[in-house]
């Protein structure tokens, strides 16, 4: 942590609370959580740049975590990325959860061994840690949304059907949708036994989907509604940056498969994970506007179901996704610190930010709630 992350964010929570108080008072029909996957002061600079645009600071940080032995690495620092964003950003955590079956790096069947309790010890110490460390670790409580075993419909996890790039370290998967399905609801039932102490005010499970089909439909890894708080799609507009591919629309990229999420669960509250664009082939303004266009216009069009919008925000090679401190933007920001540091941003992102459309307003944080959020956005119904 930098010297200067305590004064940087005692500034940010004064401002934070001038904007919250703004965007409550214009706020149209449905609230919305922002947040980004960004790692450390970058997320907390970025809240400065958004407050000093008018706009809202982040609500929720994305953070990744996947299943590795605590014998190599404590559950206490494994977790510690998620207190981190709760403790230092003030921001509630999205974990994406990856199941990684380390004991079985060449196994065929992963989410069938996770079924049948193999890691049983894991997940003991994991929900162990999460509850006294994390969750009842302050009063009132902490909380979290946990992303587990995101997009089984793709072809590049472990935990779906097949996986062609797991060959390359000897692991040949074949599995069915079903295994997935058994293991999604093994691990939340896990999850939920009394000790732990870890109910849906403090914990809310997301099911999450690749925008496109790469192993079958959407539908037929639905774990079910009693295992599912919210659904959630994860994608981006990769524009040339990768072979075969052409530039998308934010309702290209998201409309057919928000359909299909809806068409099976149509009560959950939805969540765009990891979402973001290239500025490649159309250039820097043209992701602006993309952007622009998924905060103003494609997320309100489906205000009723989209409750949360967690963007990209890393560079992968080429692909330019970072929206702030990325290798491309529209304008260069330096951050108001003795340290701090100089950032390409997108004015476009801020301002849809920072103005109430029809009926959507993104929320910002609630200074004043130790929980950060209230009961009703953290569940997908404010």
């Amino acid at each position: 942590m930098r010297a200067s992350d305590t004064r940087r964010i005692g500034e940010l929570i004064v401002l934070a609370a001038v904007v919250a108080t703004v965007a409550s008072a214009s706020a149209t029909d449905f609230s919305v959580l922002f947040g980004t996957q960004t790692n450390g002061a970058v997320f907390d600079d970025l809240n400065v740049f958004l407050v000093s645009r008018g706009a809202p600071a982040q609500t929720v940080r994305i953070v990744n975590l996947g299943w590795q032995s605590s014998a190599s690495t404590p559950m206490a620092a494994q977790l510690a990325p998620a207190l981190t964003a709760w403790q230092v950003s003030g921001a509630v955590p999205v974990l994406a959860w990856m199941p990684y079956a380390f004991n079985d790096w060449t196994a065929p069947n992963p989410n069938e061994l996770i079924a049948q309790g193999r890691y049983d010890e894991y997940l003991d110490d994991f929900f162990t840690t999460l509850s006294t460390a994390f969750v009842f670790g302050q009063v009132p409580p902490r909380r979290l949304f946990i992303e587990f075993a995101p997009a089984p419909n793709g072809n590049w996890f472990p935990w779906a059907p097949t996986c062609p790039p797991c060959s390359g370290n000897g692991q040949n998967i074949g599995q069915s949708a079903a295994s997935y399905i058994a293991m999604f609801n093994y691990v939340v039932g896990f999850s939920r036994r009394e000790k732990y102490r870890l109910a849906n005010d403090t914990v809310q499970w997301i099911f999450d989907v690749a925008t496109y089909d790469a192993n079958g439909p959407a539908r037929i890894y639905y774990p079910g509604a009693n295992v599912t708080d919210w659904t959630a799609l994860t994608g981006a507009n990769y524009g040339t940056t990768i072979n075969g591919n052409s530039w998308v629309t934010p309702s290209q990229l998201l409309s057919s498969q928000l359909a299909a999420v809806r068409a099976f669960a149509p009560e959950k509250p939805v969540a765009l994970l990891e979402v973001s664009s290239v500025s490649i082939p159309h250039g820097v303004d043209a992701k602006g506007k993309w952007l622009e266009t998924l905060l103003s216009v494609t997320v309100p069009a489906s205000a009723a179901a989209i409750r949360m919008v967690g963007l990209a925000n890393e560079d992968a090679g080429p692909s330019d996704l970072a929206v702030f401190g990325g290798q491309r933007g529209s304008s260069l920001w330096t951050a108001p610190f003795p340290d701090g540091g100089a950032y390409w941003t997108f004015d476009r992102l801020a301002a849809a930010l920072g103005n109430a459309t029809d009926g959507v307003h993104y929320v910002g944080l609630a200074p004043t709630n130790a929980r950060l959020i209230s009961d009703a956005a953290f569940a997908g119904r404010a």
